[in-house]
């Protein structure tokens, strides 16, 4: 177990990401879990902190370290909630991908232990990872393939939506979106998701899909404990091709024309399950645990003094190595999100 202890500033200068619990809340301490292929294990790679109005904070200092585990979950009795490891500064400059696109995809994912002989350059190797539903097909064969590549929502075991930006990779891509024979890609976050929900709902009664991806689907929406008015802002998206298929469309596969643009509503929906590298942002996206100035202060202040020890720190990586580029990214995007914070504009 772990002791939940009092919030205060001081926490922003040693941790580093933070996650809102939603429904467990004026707790004392709780249980977090990591799913891996040997089970539930209890971690202590997060700390736990109550804000003034009963809200938990569950917090990470290393999280590029963790990075690898996807998720963890917090456990309070019979009350399980999964806790994303990824940040908004990973997400803040593509979850609203325009339906016109010409690179990247969001693709749902099967989870699975990834045993990958010659490819240690995954970080997730020998635990839970995005893996295809395709049996043996694969889309990256080695680093160099990627350039751009985010989880953005994980259940370990179940499912993760990723993003993905490959080399050379648009004319796969686009056969992936009109001609795959499972469904699960798209060139947005919104029509990803109502792909899943799709699939999700042939997983039950009358249809009784038993195809994997709709099972991994069933649970993945049910995992994510999406309440019915997520599941109606979901379903404002366009039918996709499960729906058209089940509807006779002689176009099933295609990508159907007319997908809309992300919203408000999609966003906060995104939003209220990734973690955060600023406490602020939590405050601008659910008021009432802190005030929010002294946090956009503070924290303004604390990413100055990262910034500086990470430039000292990086002379001793070699010139090319990768957690260069993460981090000044994470570094930008994170100034970008406290400056919308500051302005209401997040």
């Amino acid at each position: 177990m772990i002791t939940v202890q009092p919030f205060t500033l001081e926490v922003i200068k040693t941790h580093k990401c933070f996650y809102l619990l939603r429904r467990i809340t004026g707790v004392t301490e709780l249980q977090i879990l990591h799913n891996t292929p040997a089970g539930h294990i209890e971690t202590n790679v997060a700390d736990a902190f109550s804000m003034p109005n009963g809200a938990i904070i569950i917090a990470w200092k290393a999280p590029l370290n963790i990075a690898p585990m996807h998720n963890l979950v917090a456990v309070d009795g019979q009350t399980i909630e999964n806790i994303n490891l990824v940040p908004l500064e990973r997400v803040i400059d593509i979850y609203d991908r325009p339906v016109d696109a010409q690179v990247g995809t969001f693709i749902f994912t099967n989870s699975d232990i990834i045993i990958a002989p010659g490819m240690d350059w995954r970080c997730d190797n020998g635990k839970y990872g995005p893996a295809p539903f395709h049996q043996g097909i694969r889309i990256i064969d080695k680093f160099s393939d990627i350039t751009v590549y985010e989880p953005v929502l994980s259940i370990n075991g179940v499912g993760h939506i990723i993003y993905l930006e490959g080399v050379a990779k648009q004319e796969l891509a686009e056969d992936h979106l009109n001609n795959d024979l499972i469904p699960s890609i798209g060139r947005t976050f919104w029509e990803t998701l109502k792909l899943i929900r799709e699939w999700a709902i042939v997983n039950k009664e009358p249809f009784n899909n038993t195809e994997p991806v709709a099972h991994k689907a069933f649970q993945f929406i049910k995992e994510l404990q999406l309440s019915d008015a997520e599941l109606a802002v979901i379903d404002q998206q366009i039918p996709m091709q499960i729906a058209n298929y089940l509807t006779g469309s002689t176009n099933a596969r295609q990508r159907p024309d007319g997908v809309l643009p992300i919203t408000d509503d999609v966003k906060d929906l995104l939003f209220s399950r990734l973690a955060s590298g600023s406490v602020a942002a939590l405050e601008y996206l659910n008021p009432g645990m802190w005030d929010l100035e002294e946090l956009v202060s503070k924290e303004q202040e604390q990413l100055v003094i990262d910034e500086q020890i990470f430039e000292m720190l990086k002379q001793t990586f070699e010139p090319d190595r990768p957690v260069i580029a993460i981090q000044h990214r994470f570094f930008n995007n994170k100034r970008a999100i406290l400056d919308k914070v500051a302005t209401g504009q997040l």
